[in-house]
């Protein structure tokens, strides 16, 4: 008996000799190099109706290219990445709609649908409602990856993506390196400001930075437990490349989750414990004023910012705890619904929040202050609702203890370790590519840490057999 093809293969083979035809008709009526630019486009279309999940992958791996957004009028950019991760999110839902699924039910699930649920007021009550429109769009987008995620049939997903986010991280640390290694940073007065930092795709250091923190932990997971010495090589270059990166940037808060980082990987990693020595002596090294990395990184500038790690007397930190002292007056006289996503710029003048320059800041340089501003308390709630239950997911997580699954739970905890130091002092969720990522960190957590039961079943049926006596001969 012949097997019927399924809904999406007669879709995709009926969408094929559509766009085939389409194209023919675009490139005889304007130039064979349009019809030729609109292929990869459609390729991504068509990989994300046969492959939304390897889509993703794809979105991950275009990250690189944040600076390379196409822009349709003044208002409207999006990147590769974002084009790619909405495509996958339309393919997946077609795939969901025609073949079903496990149930999608997880603590995260509901807490991230609170997170889209306080955007709506914004679509009614914004100065902006373009802002918030994309962004509700793009946050939506992420979440049905999400789902694609925890959903997905297919062994191995979480550890795939967890390997492309590092494989993500460490080309565009390469790049930034290659790009900003050698430059002539230095510290520009007593502004607390240095120049040259290294932005990567990002367009800002702090962002950069961020992005590489978090996936610098999957680095080394793979540098130190990779399933071969060709995988360890290059997982192991790439952190090396992420290390630099981070020297260039000179984000202070970054080094602070660092620092963080380190401690949390020595007190429940041991293969992180073997090669704590070696690291030890390099970052002596580097402080004691010795220049191992020559002409890369000036390392005299990098003590010296990592010295006023916890200064407030620099320029740029009076700036900031300006802005923190006039961010509650918005946001008390927006408790309800906030001013709208992303729509803190829009009102920040109002309130004298504004750069020196006199351009208001486009968001209040920490995470709890940022929601609360643009969502009201309802966005407060959420925030800390979403918090929780991600540190329930990770805690029980960190619950298995067979291999692959404790180095993953180790590292992906590593990297979302980075968020809540960092957003003490940034609103990294401000770019959508920083915040895909995130989300599918979440996804990992929330994928793996449902086997943990199944796991803990096994080790107590092993238990259980190893205690009954053998029979008699």
């Amino acid at each position: 008996m012949k097997r019927r093809p399924d809904c999406t293969t007669t879709a995709v083979v009926a969408l094929g000799i559509l766009v085939a035809g389409s194209l023919t008709i675009l490139g005889a009526a304007t130039s064979p190099v349009l019809a030729l630019a609109a292929l990869p486009v459609l390729g991504v279309i068509l990989l994300a109706l046969l492959r939304p999940i390897a889509t993703v992958y794809l979105a991950v791996l275009l990250i690189p290219l944040e600076g390379l957004g196409a822009g349709f009028g003044h208002a409207f950019t999006i990147s590769p990445a974002e084009f790619v991760a909405v495509a996958a999110a339309a393919g997946w839902i077609m795939h969901r709609l025609a073949s079903g699924g496990p149930p999608l039910r997880s603590p995260l699930t509901y807490a991230l649908a609170g997170v889209l649920l306080v955007h709506i007021p914004g679509l009614f009550v914004a100065a902006n409602r373009f802002a918030v429109m994309k962004e509700t769009v793009m946050w939506s987008a992420f979440f049905v990856l999400f789902l694609a995620v925890i959903s997905e049939r297919r062994p191995g997903t979480a550890q795939t993506m967890a390997n492309v986010i590092a494989a993500s991280g460490a080309i565009i640390s390469a790049i930034a390196v290659v790009r900003s290694g050698g430059s002539h940073q230095a510290l520009v007065g007593l502004t607390g400001n240095v120049s040259d930092r290294a932005t990567g795709s990002f367009g800002s250091p702090t962002l950069f930075a961020a992005f590489v923190a978090i996936t610098l932990p999957l680095q080394l997971r793979l540098a130190l437990c990779g399933s071969s010495r060709i995988v360890r090589l290059v997982s192991a270059l790439g952190a090396l490349a992420s290390t630099l990166a981070l020297a260039l940037a000179m984000t202070r808060s970054v080094f602070v989750a660092l620092a963080v980082i380190a401690a949390w990987l020595v007190f429940v990693w041991k293969p992180f414990r073997r090669i704590t020595p070696v690291l030890v002596l390099c970052g002596v090294v580097v402080l004691s004023g010795i220049t191992p990395l020559g002409d890369v990184v000036n390392t005299h500038v990098l003590v010296s910012r990592i010295e006023s790690v916890g200064s407030t007397q620099s320029q740029t930190a009076q700036y900031r705890l300006q802005l923190w002292k006039r961010t509650p007056k918005m946001i008390e006289d927006h408790l309800a619904f906030g001013v709208g996503a992303d729509n803190f710029q829009a009102d920040a003048a109002r309130y004298g929040i504004v750069a020196p320059g006199g351009v208001p800041y486009t968001h209040a340089h920490d995470i709890a202050l940022t929601f609360a501003a643009e969502f009201g308390l309802p966005g407060l709630a959420v925030l800390a609702w979403l918090t929780v239950a991600l540190a329930q997911t990770l805690r029980r997580l960190l619950r298995s203890h067979e291999e692959p699954q404790y180095s993953l739970a180790v590292c992906v905890t590593a990297a979302l370790l980075v968020i809540p130091i960092e957003g003490v002092f940034d609103y990294t969720f401000s770019d959508n590519a920083f915040f895909l990522v995130v989300v599918l960190l979440a996804a990992i957590a929330t994928r793996q840490s449902a086997l943990v039961p199944h796991a803990a079943q096994r080790a107590r049926t092993a238990r259980l057999i190893a205690a009954v006596p053998p029979a008699p001969a």
